[in-house]
């Protein structure tokens, strides 16, 4: 990164905009600040830091890359090359700073999943979110715990957060614990899924290349050694009930390519079939096509597959929902229902 090239802006608010971070006034050197559009995932993941003459400024979002100057052209004037060399020392120095911060946190996430995991002795039996689902309620790949035993885990823990703020978990019912791994098969931290269906991650933790996958299920098995990639656990689990294809879990459409590049280092020679979500936004088939160009791109063998709806199971579904179906979870409920007509 050169800074000599960066664009430089008037106030620290233009500057700010246009790194999409949030602008903050403060007599602190260094000032974090929240990305601007990342919700929760974008606490303190920019920084403000004031020159040390007072003239001046640099802000920088963790999450893009993205910086920017402020305050030194309202005469016309640039920062001299040794405003600059110091510049770009501190600002190293701040973001292995914030790295490391960052990584400390997910190690401490990492722990305090395992211990859920671990204490999580709660029988799944009638949870309301698998019966609506209609998916098998023991030997699932999950856990069951109680709210109030998995919040008195959190509250022991004490994670340091970069909002400053701890975590109350808030829902109905018992939690379904998923546990989402690295490619080793290493807890780093769980999905909570209450019994209205509300998720919740572990706050500070690793969700990016992490994937829930199926415990029992041979990964060598399936048509052509294939093994299929779904948003939701609930889809993942549908996938198989309908397909026998094992299929892993990524959590949410964002994290379907670096689960997939997880899924590649253990498994190379296997395809990947990417069961889409179909709704209105399209959020889910475009995710899953862009995952599917990357890694065919670099020789791993992809298909996008959508949810195979008829007008009918449509129909029939919007009848008794109020809601169009959207993904293999919906298909499983239909033809399970159909077939018990």
């Amino acid at each position: 990164m050169r800074l000599s090239n960066l664009p430089i802006f008037a106030t620290l608010r233009e500057a700010c905009a246009y790194v999409e971070i949030e602008p903050r006034e403060s007599r602190r050197r260094f000032t974090p600040t929240n990305t601007v559009g990342a919700g929760k995932h974008g606490r303190g993941a920019g920084r403000i830091m004031f020159f040390a003459d007072g003239r001046g400024g640099m802000c920088f979002n963790w999450r893009t890359g993205r910086s920017a100057l402020f305050y030194y052209d309202y005469h016309g004037e640039r920062p001299s090359p040794e405003e600059l060399r110091k510049a770009r020392v501190e600002l190293g120095a701040q973001r292995a700073k914030y790295e490391a911060e960052t990584r400390a946190r997910q190690y401490a996430v990492s722990r305090l999943a395992a211990q859920i995991w671990d204490g999580a002795d709660s029988s799944m039996a009638g949870h309301k979110y698998l019966v609506r689902k209609r998916l098998p309620q023991s030997r699932n790949g999950m856990r069951c715990i109680a709210l109030d035993k998995a919040q008195a885990f959190i509250d022991q823990a004490a994670i340091e957060q970069e909002d400053g703020e701890g975590q109350t978990l808030r829902g109905q019912g018992r939690l379904l614990v998923v546990p989402l791994t690295d490619d080793k098969g290493l807890i780093c931290s769980v999905q909570l899924i209450d019994e209205s269906g509300r998720k919740t991650f572990l706050k500070g933790g690793r969700k990016k290349g992490l994937l829930w996958r199926p415990r029992g299920l041979s990964f060598n098995a399936g048509a052509e050694g294939a093994i299929g990639i779904a948003e939701g656990v609930a889809t993942a689990m549908s996938v198989t009930l309908l397909y026998s294809v094992p299929c892993v879990a990524a959590l949410d459409a964002g994290n379907l390519s670096p689960a997939a590049m997880t899924l590649r280092r253990q498994f190379p020679h296997h395809a990947l079939r990417f069961y889409a979500d179909q709704d209105a936004s399209h959020v889910g088939e475009e995710k899953a096509k862009e995952a599917a160009r990357t890694h065919g791109a670099q020789g791993a063998r992809c298909v996008v597959l959508l949810p195979p709806f008829t007008a009918e199971s449509e129909a029939a579904f919007m009848r008794r929902t109020g809601k169009a179906p959207t993904d293999f979870n919906d298909l499983w409920i239909i033809e399970n229902e159909t077939a018990n007509a």
